[in-house]
């Protein structure tokens, strides 16, 4: 019986994730049998951030030209944005009114601070300096 919960599980969360688009059934399955889990990150190490946070945090240390040791993520949060540019249009930049899910994270250094605004998977990245 067990088994049959198992099965039924996974062919659920397939139907899922082909339904809602989802590219890699894979891993969804993965999530469900809990096959190939990665062991616990150590503490203080860029696993312990969601992947969206994490790749935000690279964008802008590449965009900075430094490397991403050199900044220090204060906080984070997800958030849903007011529109496709993330909150963070630039002028005169027309962007779409849909609601968008994403990450808003604090970041600091020893020369700076920046907001960085983010898509929930971390794709689309803006950032500006901290309370402008």
């Amino acid at each position: 019986m067990e088994k049959l919960g198992r099965f039924q599980a996974c062919a659920l969360v397939v139907l899922l994730a082909v339904g809602c688009g989802a590219a890699d059934v894979g891993s969804a399955l993965d999530a469900v049998t809990n096959e190939d889990a990665e062991p616990e990150a150590e503490p203080g190490t860029s696993s312990d951030y969601p992947e969206a946070v994490v790749s935000a945090l690279a964008v802008l240390a590449n965009q900075l030209d430094r490397s991403v040791e050199s900044l220090t993520i204060e906080t984070y949060e997800e958030t849903l944005w007011p529109d496709a540019c993330l909150g963070l249009a630039e002028k005169d930049e027309m962007c779409a009114q849909v609601i968008v899910n994403g990450w808003r994270i604090d970041v600091r250094a020893d020369d700076g601070a920046w907001e960085l605004h983010t898509d929930a998977i971390g794709e689309q990245v803006r950032w500006r300096p901290a309370g402008s």
